[in-house]
């Protein structure tokens, strides 16, 4: 009996391990500490994290499951790299997607954390450098918020996970991107905050339309 309980506790903990060691890749993903097409070193990676191999492995292996990462004929993995053509067709998900939930959500998202993510996009923009990795994380977390607050968990989980594959591409962010999208993000909160479903729903379009249109940019001047 006992050893059943304590065999139960150690899966559980090997289980939180691995899952502590997925959220902390995917914010490595996604604030660009880790590239597309980076190769992964498990040792490293183990060290950074402060984690034994084992609960690292499994995390590795949810992660290439879920399409992040990818297998070489070598068996090492590196995460996936998605091209021009995906990153299209997940804007166009995105504006369908993000701008219904910020109209749904216009009247459910908590004020308070708008303003905290306000106030850190305003620090952030007063920056003679505007913070990219910053930039990255508070992108997230308020399409993220706003997902949450319409109450539906399977739209908030298709746009984080169409936010988790777009972070997958190449495109550079430039510093003057950064800076306007933190002002286009500054204006989907103010609508948000004043509960007006409309203007939120537009205010996303308008963000969404312009990573597009900046996309597109690049395209023509390379």
């Amino acid at each position: 009996m006992y050893g059943s309980i304590k065999r139960k506790s150690a899966s559980k903990a090997n289980g939180n391990m691995s899952e502590r060691a997925r959220q902390a890749l995917l914010e490595m993903i996604h604030n660009r500490k880790i590239l597309p097409g980076e190769i992964l070193e498990e040792r490293s990676l183990a060290d950074d994290l402060g984690l034994s191999r084992t609960p690292l492995r499994a995390a590795l292996n949810i992660l290439e499951g879920e399409g992040l990462l990818e297998r070489l004929s070598n068996r090492a993995l590196r995460v996936a790299e998605v091209t021009v053509e995906d990153y299209l067709e997940i804007l166009y998900l995105r504006k369908l997607l993000d701008s219904t939930a910020a109209e749904q959500a216009a009247t459910t998202v908590p004020a308070g954390d708008l303003r905290k993510l306000q106030q850190r996009i305003r620090k952030n923009l007063a920056r003679k450098k505007p913070s990219l990795s910053e930039h990255l994380a508070i992108d997230f977390q308020l399409h993220d918020v706003i997902a949450a607050a319409t109450g539906n968990r399977l739209l908030r989980s298709v746009i984080n996970d169409l936010h988790r594959r777009a972070r997958l591409s190449k495109v550079e962010r430039l510093p003057d991107r950064v800076a306007e999208a933190g002002k286009e993000h500054l204006a989907i909160i103010d609508a948000l905050l004043k509960g007006n479903g409309d203007r939120a729903r537009k205010a996303m379009l308008t963000h969404l339309d312009n990573v597009r249109f900046y996309l597109l940019d690049q395209l023509r001047s390379r």
